[in-house]
């Protein structure tokens, strides 16, 4: 079953990439920004309260938010790169995203041997949660602040 979760995750981020191409790019970070929280939140409370089909769900729907939230970055970085430091851009992009896929999970993995692994998850989606409103609230305001 493993397989199909993971497998359901990636099949999401596929297909909410293709739906959300031609949207707006601050609608597709909206909407990632909106998936991938309740998302995370469906994970964290299937942990809590052991209900597999839910964990399905929210690893569904974490997917589609983190390749909606993958695409708008791609977007951004093609549109403000210059045309030959577009391959470097995306480069960076690709290595900042990786660490933010493998990071977190190792560190979870790292706190799961040290405390319950229900106190882990929580504490896990709590700091992600927290991670992603920073990272949703810090661009705009750099824009406001450079447009004011």
């Amino acid at each position: 079953m493993a397989g199909a979760v993971a497998f359901a995750a990636f099949g999401a981020s596929v297909t909410a990439q293709t739906v959300t191409g031609g949207w707006s790019t601050r609608a597709q970070q909206t909407a990632g920004v909106m998936l991938l929280a309740a998302g995370l939140v469906l994970l964290v409370g299937a942990m809590q309260a052991v209900a597999f089909p839910v964990f399905v769900v929210g690893g569904t729907v974490t997917g589609a938010g983190a390749g909606v939230l993958f695409k708008a970055s791609v977007g951004t970085v093609v549109a403000i790169a210059a045309g030959r430091s577009q391959a470097e851009a995306l480069a960076g992009l690709f290595v900042a995203s990786y660490l933010g896929m493998s990071v977190p999970v190792i560190l979870l993995g790292v706190l799961m041997q040290v405390i319950p692994i229900p106190i882990a998850v929580l504490v896990f989606g709590a700091v992600m949660l927290a991670l992603l409103a920073g990272a949703s609230v810090l661009p705009r305001t750099r824009w406001a602040q450079q447009h004011e």
